[in-house]
C-alpha cells in the first residue's frame, strides 16, 4: 500500500467529516444520463427503487444538486441523471436509517431491489 495516511499525521483518525460542497460530487462525465437511461429502461428493478413516502426527501436531495424540474421522473432519478455518482436516499423510520430511494449505475455489491427499505445494519452487517 503506497498511501498510509495514518502514518503521515499524528492527528489522523478514522471517522466521518463534512465534505466541502464544492467537492461533494465531482463531475467527470459529460452526459451521465446517456449511460444511466438505458440501464433504467432495461433493468429498472436492479438500478432504481423508491418507497412511496420518500418523495419529499427525493425533492430535497434533488434541490441540493440544483435540480428543480423532474417531468414525469422521480426527483432522485432526475437528479441522478445529472451526476456520475450513484445516489442513495437514507431516511430514519421506526428508529432505523433505511434506504428509501436509490439510483445505481454500477451496482457491484447489491442491487436496488436487494436494499430498498432495508436498514443500514441489514445491508452492511457488523463493521
Amino acid at each position: 500500500m503506497s498511501h498510509r495516511p495514518w502514518e503521515e499525521s499524528a492527528d489522523f483518525s478514522i471517522g466521518l467529516s463534512p465534505i466541502d460542497e464544492a467537492r461533494w460530487l465531482e463531475g467527470c462525465e459529460a452526459d451521465p444520463a446517456a449511460r444511466k437511461d438505458p440501464l433504467h429502461a432495461e433493468h429498472a428493478d436492479l438500478v432504481w427503487g423508491e418507497m412511496q413516502p420518500s418523495r419529499p426527501g427525493q425533492r430535497e436531495a434533488a434541490a441540493l444538486l440544483g435540480v428543480s424540474s423532474f417531468g414525469d421522473l422521480p426527483p432522485l432519478y432526475a437528479a441522478a441523471r445529472t451526476v456520475a455518482d450513484d445516489l442513495v436516499l437514507v431516511e430514519k423510520t421506526d428508529g432505523l436509517w433505511r434506504v428509501s430511494a436509490i439510483s445505481l449505475s454500477a451496482p457491484t455489491f447489491f442491487t436496488a431491489r436487494e436494499v430498498l427499505g432495508k436498514s443500514l445494519a441489514e445491508i452492511h452487517g457488523p463493521v
